[in-house]
């Protein structure tokens, strides 16, 4: 299964670059030289770099490496983690294959309302464009950076019940583009039902009218929950659309 190719993006899981030169890359550090923040007590971490007010990019990069902490390869920098997406090398044991060596997040802050137009549901905002985005306004389009054969994930992370919903990337930058601060959702009871089981699934209809598996995982399943999620995204592309 893992060894046939993907329309897109192509090659995905094929090996990342050595690890040589990832230790030789700016934007990361050896894991002997990892921040305290990665093997903090909760509570500490949580009121040393929680969020004040506005959740920040660096807050919801620090988390979910947290996460991984068990597959990790190497720590992103500090100044990584401002950025968006925030691309991880991974080095999976044998028990947690198979994964990629190296996957890019594009991780944002998921929210409730009840007064928003879709009720009972969480949802997203894609706010952020390619770093060379040459267009800006309402209608530019933009991608999900896919370079280097790295499959991009879309990720919202849930604070309180500390729940990542896990989108398919392909699908939310189909044809032109998303648009800037275009609203990704998921149904309530995915994340309900992650927080208390540890991975759920869940489908979601598109205004496209195309059904979505929407893949939501508490913070000590998400390595589970990006194997599903991979392998959704996989089956989906296989089956030609």
């Amino acid at each position: 299964m893992w060894h046939l190719p993907m329309p897109r993006p192509s090659d995905a899981f094929q090996p990342a670059t050595p690890q040589s030169s990832i230790h030789g890359s700016a934007d990361m550090l050896p894991l002997e030289l990892s921040p305290p923040w990665l093997e903090m007590p909760e509570e500490q971490f949580k009121q040393r770099y929680g969020p004040r007010q506005k959740t920040s990019t660096a807050f919801l990069g620090r988390t979910l490496l947290r996460s991984l902490n068990e597959v990790l390869a190497n720590a992103p920098s500090e100044r990584a983690l401002t950025k968006k997406p925030l691309t991880v090398n991974l080095s999976p044991p044998l028990r947690l294959a198979p994964l990629p060596r190296e996957l890019r997040f594009y991780i944002f802050n998921a929210t409730q309302n009840s007064g928003e137009r879709k009720q009972d549901a969480f949802k997203i905002q894609l706010s952020t464009r390619p770093a060379d985005a040459v267009e800006s306004g309402k209608s530019a389009r933009y991608k999900f950076d896919r370079s280097g054969n790295i499959l991009p994930i879309l990720v919202g992370y849930y604070a309180p019940l500390n729940v990542y919903i896990l989108w398919d990337a392909d699908l939310h930058d189909l044809g032109a583009g998303y648009s800037y601060s275009n609203s990704v959702y998921s149904k309530s009871e995915v994340v309900y039902e992650a927080a208390a089981l540890g991975v759920a699934e869940s489908d979601f209809r598109l205004r496209n009218g195309i059904v979505e598996n929407i893949i939501a995982a508490r913070s000590d399943a998400l390595v589970e929950g990006l194997k599903r999620r991979i392998k959704a995204t996989v089956d989906r592309s296989l089956g030609g659309w």
